[in-house]
């Protein structure tokens, strides 16, 4: 850093000589008595330019100290004085000598120095971060918005079922009439809440030291694993402290079984599986139904056609409605198996669920959801934790019918 300095020390002795000229110049102009505007003029227009050539001499040294191999002979000092020379020339009036835009030094930065290595002082120049943080999205299904959603105190959710039979007969039947002919059966529906954890380790000195607020996009995070999970346990949980899935349940009508529509005998979806799909489902349920399927079964369904080549597939008219595939809603899934490349499913799988999900599925939550932050187990980590309690399950099956690839 010792030539540093010699050129610094140059640098203010040729300012101090360039003052003493500059202010004998003016009181010369004052004895004289002469009109000193434009007089004056020509000398602020030295100073300008001198001005600008002072501050590219300055930035020179700035970037010059901020790389650590400049004591090594990585820009030629005396090149520094040659500029500063013509720079006194230009404020003495002499222009034609010097040409600040042509400063041999500030031309050779480009060459000499590069913005990507931070050898060569890419190190110096600071990257401009967005204040967003990126995600790749992930495909769940909103369960919560499609299902009926309670909240509870407890450790689980009960309701009262009654299982009707037909009591009602004419006269001429009337002697056959016993206890044993209308014999309704009561029960009950129970689903219990189980513990859901998410754990999210990281540094302290990221959440101390980040420019976005981490902790809330943390959080924000958990709670779409919460819904991922949810959603998987929506359609294939084993009730075993999880949600029961639907396609988990028994096929058969009633309370606790899942009807299953069987395809045709190809392993391809066709336009009468769809329509028997529909008509499985009781008149009852059909104004709150609506069909799921994963987003490659929903490619598939847009290019059914019926034998005059009309399209079953129906675009929405109005903003933020699903599309209507038979006069339906058409929901994503992703949950559901997708079909392959040739738009063949394997046997037995179901690729869709129909009907109405408010009536025949349950999700229940425990209130709140707890929150640690644990700063001493894993230090100097810090580990947020998240646990929420929740649960799900049939409370109506034959609301709900899926097809099943035969």
């Amino acid at each position: 850093m010792s030539e540093l300095k010699q050129v610094k020390d140059f640098i203010d002795e040729k300012l101090n000589i360039y003052e003493g000229e500059y202010k004998a110049e003016v009181e010369k102009i004052t004895e004289q008595g002469k009109s000193n505007s434009e007089a004056l003029v020509k000398m602020d227009e030295r100073i300008e330019q001198l001005c600008d050539a002072t501050d590219k001499i300055n930035n020179r040294l700035k970037q010059q100290v901020a790389i650590k191999e400049f004591a090594e002979g990585a820009v030629n000092h005396e090149e520094i004085k040659e500029c500063y020379k013509g720079m006194m020339d230009v404020g003495r009036g002499r222009a034609d000598s010097f040409d600040t835009g042509e400063m041999k030094s500030a031309k050779e930065f480009k060459t000499q120095f590069n913005e990507r290595d931070d050898a060569a002082g890419g190190i110096t120049v600071p990257p401009t971060i967005d204040s967003l943080l990126d995600k790749l999205i992930r495909e769940f299904s909103n369960v919560r918005a499609l299902s009926s959603v309670a909240t509870i105190a407890g450790d689980k959710w009960e309701r009262m079922l009654l299982k009707q039979t037909n009591g009602a007969v004419r006269r001429k039947a009337l002697d056959n009439f016993d206890d044993a002919t209308k014999k309704d059966k009561f029960g009950r529906v129970t689903i219990m809440v189980a513990d859901l954890f998410s754990i999210i380790p990281f540094t302290d000195n990221l959440e101390m030291d980040s420019m976005i607020n981490i902790v809330s996009e943390i959080l924000s995070g958990a709670a779409e694993e919460f819904a991922i999970t949810e959603g998987q346990e929506f359609v294939t949980g084993d009730g075993v402290e999880e949600m029961k899935g639907i396609l988990t349940y028994e096929d058969g009508t009633g309370f606790d079984k899942v009807e299953r529509t069987q395809s045709g005998t190809t392993l391809k979806l066709d336009f009468d599986d769809v329509f028997n799909l529909i008509y499985s489902l009781k008149t009852g349920y059909q104004p709150g139904a609506k069909m799921f399927a994963n987003r490659l079964t929903m490619r598939v369904l847009r290019k059914l056609t019926d034998a005059e080549g009309r399209y079953l597939w129906e675009f929405s008219q109005q903003v933020g409605q699903p599309a209507n595939i038979a006069g339906y809603g058409l929901f994503e899934m992703p949950e559901l198996v997708a079909p392959n490349s040739s738009d063949e499913y394997v046997q037995g799988v179901e690729p869709i669920i129909f009907g109405d999900l408010g009536k025949g599925y349950k999700i229940v939550d425990r209130l709140g959801i707890t929150t640690t932050r644990d700063n001493l187990t894993q230090y100097p980590d810090v580990v947020y934790k998240l646990k929420k309690r929740s649960g799900g399950g049939l409370v109506k099956g034959e609301a709900i019918k899926t097809l099943q690839i035969s």
